[in-house]
């Protein structure tokens, strides 16, 4: 059987733009790793600049997963990851110590010592009425779903027979628990 033709197909991307880049990090490291001494690739001892080329890109897609796991590039990731936990350790302090700060308004602002004991029993004899807790509102229960039948099934079952339908009362009660 014959594949149908794709209706979503890509549209033909422009990478174009890569030419333009120079190499990140990671592509100058790798290509350190395949020229220096793990690997020994000499780009120069290739016949022209495409067979130069070519086996770059073969020995580049073989060994990828070779220098992601070698030793010279796990120590670059492990001082990378060193220095972002210390940065993280101190974003995290300045964020704890400005939570800490007092603002100068409170720190202005010192409650009233009373003086005399005629002051204390003033106050004292004051009550306030105890502050009226809010009850919280009551959230509308959600609306139980109805599940229509195929049409079939439910012309067979009712035939000669009124149909009922549920009331909003009852599909309410059996709803699931959950």
């Amino acid at each position: 059987m014959a594949r149908a033709p794709r209706k979503n197909k890509p549209e033909a991307e422009d990478f174009s733009g890569y030419l333009d880049k120079g190499p990140t990090d990671l592509q100058a490291r790798f290509t350190d790793w395949l020229t220096g001494d793990a690997v020994g690739y000499n780009p120069a001892s290739a016949k022209t600049k495409a067979d130069a080329f070519a086996e770059g890109v073969r020995l580049a897609t073989a060994l990828r997963m070779k220098f992601q796991a070698s030793p010279e590039n796990q120590e670059v990731l492990e001082e990378r990851r060193a220095a972002k936990e210390e940065r993280a350790e101190k974003s995290a302090a300045r964020k704890t110590s400005r939570k800490t700060r007092k603002p100068k308004a409170a720190e202005e602002e010192e409650p009233e010592e009373l003086e005399d004991d005629e002051e204390l029993e003033e106050d004292d004899d004051t009550e306030e009425e105890p502050e009226a807790e809010e009850e919280p509102e009551e959230q509308p229960k959600p609306r139980a779903r109805r599940t229509r039948k195929p049409a079939a099934a439910a012309a067979s079952k009712t035939a000669g027979t009124r149909s009922t339908r549920r009331t909003r009362a009852k599909a309410k009660s059996d709803a699931a628990p959950f």
